[in-house]
């Protein structure tokens, strides 16, 4: 009976600190937007799409020792993305309150107008861009930038 109780104290703890969610957003956008991707840990991944359209996919997954409230804190950036856009600029990953994003990674798969031009950073993860971009600005703390097909110059 103590072996039962134990199992599934454990598993219901280790569920918890691995709480999963993601967003998924598609914006209307000309056909040389500018798409700046911010995460502090995960990976960023940009594919060429259609003209005017940018789509959004972001993965999130909470990590060990985030505290009780990391389930929380990814239903809260799920159900209100930190996604802005004013015109043709599109603005994702970046807040104001730092804390939100604790011991949470976010990985994001973006489709985007050829045209587009990129600023890209991830802390800790990789970057990755295929055949599109008029521009790339491009950096990981921890992790690869790989950029291939580029339409325009790269730093």
């Amino acid at each position: 009976m103590i072996r039962h109780v134990t199992a599934a104290v454990l598993f219901a703890a280790v569920t918890a600190v691995l709480a999963d969610d993601h967003f998924d957003r598609t914006l209307s956008v000309g056909s040389q937007p500018d798409l700046y991707v911010s995460t502090g840990s995960g990976s960023i991944r940009v594919n060429p799409g259609s003209d005017g359209q940018i789509h959004i996919v972001a993965h999130l997954h909470g990590g060990w020792g985030g505290g009780g409230d990391v389930e929380a804190r990814i239903r809260q950036i799920a159900g209100n993305p930190p996604i802005q856009q004013s015109g043709n600029s599109i603005h994702v990953g970046e807040s104001t309150d730092r804390s939100l994003f604790n011991n949470i990674t976010i990985d994001y798969e973006v489709t985007a107008p050829p045209a587009v031009a990129l600023n890209l950073r991830s802390g800790s993860g990789d970057v990755e861009v295929n055949h599109l971009g008029r521009f790339l600005s491009g950096t990981s703390g921890s992790g690869s930038v790989r950029a291939h097909g580029l339409r325009g110059p790269a730093t």
